[in-house]
Formats: C-alpha cells, structure tokens, sequence
C-alpha cells in the first residue's frame, strides 16, 4: 500500500474562471444572488445584505460548493474543475491549463479527468523541460457513480475519456504544467490533483476499507 499526502493548495495560474464574481464588500446583495469567496462560492440568504462577508457572516450566506478553480485541488472526485467555452478565460485555447510550484515532491495524480488527452510538462526554475508525459489513449466513458466507473461496458469513442492517472515524476524545484485537451463536446476538467512524495505503507490485509482525507489549509 502506497501513501500519497497532498502538498498542492494554490496553483500558479489556471485559465478558467469560476462561476460566480468575487466577493465585493461594497456591493448590495439581494437574495439568491452568488458571490465567490476564498475558494467557495456562497449564496445570499437576506436582501440588503452589504459589508458582510461570507465566512465571518453565516446568517446572510449558505456555502454553494467549491469554486470552480479550486475544485480539482479539493480531493473529491465529485467535484471537478472544468473549461468549456463559459468557463474559459479564452474559448479559443480548447484545453484546460494548470501551472503549479514543485519542491522536491515525486508523485503527481490526477482523477476523475474527462478530455481527449492529458500533458504533463516539468520544467526547472530556468525553464527547461526536465520531463513530459502525454497521454492520449481512450481509458474508459464518464461515469456518475464509482459502480458505473469500474464496470459498466467500455463505450465511446478514442477522442473522450475519464480516468485516474499517477506519474512518478522526478523530485525538482521549478513547475509542473498539466495540460487536459477538449473532448468531442468541448469540455475538459479534472476531478481530484494531488501532489506529494509517496512512502509505503505496509501490506493491506483482505477487507482493508481506504478512504481520501482532506487536510488541505482552507478545506472544510
């Protein structure tokens, strides 16, 4: 049994946008309006509701989710980052780019991911590429439950996929571009990124239950 600890909470840069504008203190918001607030979005719950942001005030807000930028660093599969032409900061790139720091971590994995192709480029604190990994190979259809995921019959075509991938990646200071190409409906988007060193944890013993803790800074 391997064990990977996440050490990935903030990205370099991201070329989505998540669904709901920043947080504005000096805006008056009524109810059912959507703001985004450190990672979160949150729903007004009162009109009039001015000055009172989201997490010091919970009896003007409800929690909505995680914001779209930050959902593939959340560690839950249900929940993805995703580009598509609304999400995009440029339509035009047909692709979803993230770009993160590296400090001697070894192991990168990434779940849930639905697009036509996975890249993945390490790059030293001069900028040259240290390694790249392409990945373009039709895995298995998209899936809404973990039933569905692991048995349901291999459909689709070579240009759409989901899957969970792990690279062991060598340990460096500099950055790590992952690149998920657009499938055929023009969507790409990640379910979970984790980025630590490995170590081993022992040999599991038939009827071992696992699960994903969230100990990133700002989880809930």
């Amino acid at each position: 049994m391997t064990l990977l600890k996440q050490t990935l909470y903030e990205h370099v840069s991201i070329n989505v946008k998540d669904d709901y504008a920043a947080y504005d203190p000096v805006r008056t918001y009524n109810f059912s309006d959507f703001c985004t607030f450190e990672h979160y979005n949150y729903r007004s719950v009162t009109d009039n509701n001015i000055g009172n942001n989201p997490k010091d005030h919970p009896e003007h807000w409800i929690e909505w989710g995680i914001s779209n930028e930050f959902a593939q660093l959340d560690l839950r599969s249900s929940t993805r980052t995703v580009w598509n032409p609304t999400t995009a900061i440029n339509p035009a790139d047909g692709k979803l780019v993230t770009v993160f720091s590296v400090k001697l971590q070894n192991t990168l994995s990434l779940g849930n991911v639905k697009g036509g192709g996975v890249h993945i480029i390490l790059k030293d604190l001069s900028g040259n590429v240290v390694k790249s990994y392409h990945i373009t190979s039709y895995i298995r259809p998209y899936s809404n439950n973990w039933f569905g995921y692991y048995f349901d019959a291999f459909t689709g075509t070579a240009s759409t996929y989901v899957s969970s991938h792990t690279f062991i990646i060598p340990p460096i200071e500099g950055t790590v571009e992952v690149t998920v190409d657009a499938d055929v409906d023009g969507e790409a988007s990640v379910g979970y990124m984790i980025l630590g060193n490995r170590v081993y944890g022992g040999d599991s013993l038939y009827g071992a239950r696992l699960s994903i803790e969230d100990n990133t800074l700002w989880g809930k």
